[in-house]
């Protein structure tokens, strides 16, 4: 038996130095030996590159958000010291002006108190003769004084200083939700004391033309979230000479259900101006981002922090809302409200009768005082004239980012259809790319980075062609054009400015034009070669 015993541990074969490390470590180190790499090491130094790599990206970011706050700094920095600098020029030129405004405010401000202090005191009088008579205390008459002296207090608050923004309306919210609350509960067909409005208020950022009311409602345990549009009021200087709110009641409507552009959903127009002082609409509030007009979503904002392939995301699927408009199959009956009624104006080819709108617009908004950059630009439209302009589609004619509502950087809501009409398709995209390029000269003007890689003419019609095949022609015509409309327009907003004390009026009447240098730019070429 003793062959079949275990040899002593001295006379045992020891292994070599290392065989026991390599067979516990195994196949990985014959693999690594061999130039391959086992399973189990690549995965790790997989993980461990993609951390490498996540570890990057974060250094970016953040190297991004330095960047980003630096730039906001600079940006709030040379702001201030233009306001600054601004602000002192305007005083020692308009100091005699500005005392002599004061006065003025002061003696009318005077005249309101002693007014409103005398009908108190009527309403006062009223009342205890009222009393005596044992009638209800709050007679009609008690409202009408309370409903002035609300007015008044709105207007001297305004005077003092009020939101320290561009002024877009005279009306008194509180007085405007009263009167929507009955208005609308005669729409529902319920009692005022079952419908609840809440505070109106007006949006901050954009909108210049129509005003634009925001508030909730609320009936049988139901809750709407409403926008109301209606034309200002005369004494609020209107930007355009008529507001043909039926109109854009119509065409949102129609390119909502025949086009699937996705305009608000209307609720109720009214065209009876005695509820709320001008006709108005009611359409359903839509949540989401709207790149600002003020601060220009080019300085400031989501925008600018968003990721590049965000931003091509927006640029296309924006792009795609004009292409899904522009091709819609809509009946030639379904568009005889955006044909001209006059006589003289149906034998025109659509791009001639806007262009003459236009210029009509012109001058009734500055035919007072004219402004000989814009004549020159319409003299160069003449010159630039399209040999064949191409068949007319539904133009949106406000087409840009700013009148769109996102939501992960997908349009949800488009907006702002005043300007609708029939006409070739580079309107719309002449329009969409100037606009850009004017807060982005604006921005870089600043000193700032602005988004330079966002909604170029070239990608913006190399995109519109492959959504419809169409190719844009004659860009510089349109771009020189929308140009021009927003010249007239903007000209008009600085006059209402002017009229509520909030700007004064400039001694060149082309400053009246913020992008005068890129209109001058258009004509003599340069803008073209950058």
């Amino acid at each position: 038996m003793s062959h079949l015993q275990e040899p002593h541990e001295s006379t045992r074969p020891r292994p070599q130095e290392g065989m026991h490390d390599r067979h516990r470590q195994g196949t990985p180190e014959r693999h690594r030996e061999d130039g391959r790499d086992h399973p189990e090491y690549a995965q790790q130094r997989e993980r461990e590159r993609e951390r490498e790599r996540e570890r990057e990206r974060e250094r970016e970011r953040e190297e991004a958000r330095e960047r980003h706050q630096d730039t906001q700094t600079r940006y709030r920095e040379s702001a201030r010291e233009h306001r600054k600098g601004t602000r002192e020029r305007q005083e020692d030129a308009h100091a005699p002006r500005e005392a002599a405004r004061d006065r003025q405010r002061e003696t009318e401000r005077d005249r309101r108190r002693e007014g409103a202090s005398e009908r108190r005191r009527e309403g006062a009088s009223e009342r205890h003769r009222d009393d005596t008579r044992h009638q209800h205390p709050e007679s009609p008459r008690h409202h009408q004084d309370d409903a002035r002296g609300r007015q008044e207090r709105a207007r001297e608050g305004e005077e003092k200083g009020g939101s320290g923004g561009m002024r877009t309306s005279t009306r008194d919210l509180g007085e405007l939700r009263r009167r929507m609350r009955g208005w609308l509960a005669g729409r529902v067909g319920r009692a005022p004391g079952a419908v609840v409005v809440s505070e109106l208020s007006a949006p901050s950022g954009n909108g210049l033309s129509s005003e634009t009311l925001i508030f909730d409602s609320e009936w049988d345990g139901r809750r709407v979230g409403c926008v109301a549009r209606m034309a200002p009021a005369e004494d609020a200087v209107p930007v355009f000479p008529e507001y043909d709110l039926r109109k854009q009641y119509d065409v949102m409507r129609l390119v909502r259900e025949r086009a699937g552009v996705p305009a608000p959903r209307t609720l109720w127009y009214e065209p009876d101006p005695a509820h709320l002082g001008s006709p108005f609409f009611v359409m359903e509030r839509e949540e989401g981002l709207v790149p600002r007009d003020v601060m220009p979503y080019t300085i400031d904002g989501w925008l600018v922090e968003a990721a590049p392939h965000e931003l091509e995301r927006l640029q296309r699927l924006t792009v795609e809302v004009l292409a899904r408009l522009h091709d819609a199959p809509f009946a030639p009956e379904e568009l005889e409200f955006l044909r001209p009624s006059s006589a003289e104006s149906a034998g025109e080819c659509a791009l001639r009768r806007h262009v003459e709108d236009q210029r009509a617009y012109y001058e009734w908004a500055h035919g007072e005082r004219r402004i000989p950059v814009l004549e020159a630009a319409f003299a160069a439209l003449e010159d630039l004239w399209p040999d064949d302009p191409g068949p007319d589609v539904v133009s949106w004619g406000d087409a840009r980012i700013g009148n769109v509502i996102y939501r992960e950087f997908r349009p949800v809501a488009v907006l702002d259809w005043e300007m609708a009409s029939l006409g070739p398709r580079e309107i719309d995209l002449g329009w969409m790319i100037f606009l850009h390029r004017f807060f982005q000269d604006l921005t870089e003007g600043l000193g700032l980075p602005g988004l330079p890689g966002f909604m170029r003419r070239a990608d913006v019609c190399a995109q519109y062609r492959s959504l419809t095949g169409h190719e844009p022609r004659h860009m510089r015509f349109y771009e020189l054009y929308a140009a021009l409309r927003h010249g007239i327009i903007m000209a008009r907003v600085w006059q209402r400015r002017i009229h509520f004390g909030e700007q004064p009026m400039p001694d060149d009447p082309d400053d009246l034009v913020m992008h005068r240098a890129t209109i001058e730019a258009m004509l003599d070429g340069s803008y073209w070669r950058r």
